[in-house]
């Protein structure tokens, strides 16, 4: 902000880098899963190993929780360099 960026383009910066951070950690997390459902089938009652409904909530649920958990500080960060904050 101090080189004349806005608001909006420093909470976009930011809320990028979680996009990505967040993108990779699910590709590892899924790819994990996929690898260990034999082991987990026996663990499980009723719920298929790889059940896309159950996957596509996770992923969804991790998806907004990694977008707010950016997005607040990242306002916030915007609002006490503009001054927002102060008044």
């Amino acid at each position: 902000m101090a080189l004349g960026a806005t608001r909006r383009r420093v909470v976009w910066m930011v809320l990028r880098e979680v996009v990505v951070l967040s993108a990779f950690g699910l590709l590892i997390g899924v790819g994990a899963a996929y690898q260990t459902t034999t082991f987990l089938k026996s663990f499980l009652y009723g719920v298929k190993p790889n059940d896309p409904l159950a996957i596509g909530a996770s992923v969804s649920i991790l998806i907004a929780c990694a977008l707010l958990a950016g997005y607040l500080p990242a306002f916030r960060a915007s609002e006490l360099i503009h001054g927002g904050a102060a008044k």
